[in-house]
């Protein structure tokens, strides 16, 4: 009878999100990152952005909750990493497959200002003129 009591079923579920890649200022395609005890909470209303402990910043609207060591960063200032990966969803920056970088982009109010230029000379052109 001990054994049926040690094999009781666990809920759990996925914690899925998208990486970003502040090198390149894009998202990568989602992925089941990690599980989670409890049962899922649903989806979010709004994008949401978590960093693990050892630094990866993971956006995603479909994972409430992440794992207990994870500190969510959604309302973290402009300039911070969080936001530049908010920023990169709201763009739908997804970082192609291929290693290359995206082309410049304006880098609009509450983005990582520091990545507004990033692959410009990777990807042989230059920011397109502002407004």
């Amino acid at each position: 009878m001990v054994a049926i009591g040690a094999c009781a079923a666990r809920i759990v579920h996925t914690f899925g999100a998208e990486r970003w890649d502040p090198a390149r200022n894009c998202l990568e395609k989602g992925s089941a990152v990690d599980v989670v005890e409890g049962k899922d909470p649903g989806s979010c209303a709004a994008t949401r952005c978590w960093e693990s402990r050892d630094g990866e910043i993971w956006v995603t609207t479909t994972a409430c909750d992440a794992p207990p060591d994870y500190r969510e960063g959604t309302g973290d200032p402009a300039g911070s990493a969080c936001a530049g990966a908010i920023a990169a969803r709201a763009r739908d920056a997804t970082c192609p497959t291929d290693g290359s970088a995206l082309p410049a982009f304006d880098a609009g109010a509450g983005d990582a200002g520091a990545h507004a230029d990033a692959g410009a000379s990777d990807a042989g052109g230059s920011a397109p003129p502002g407004p």
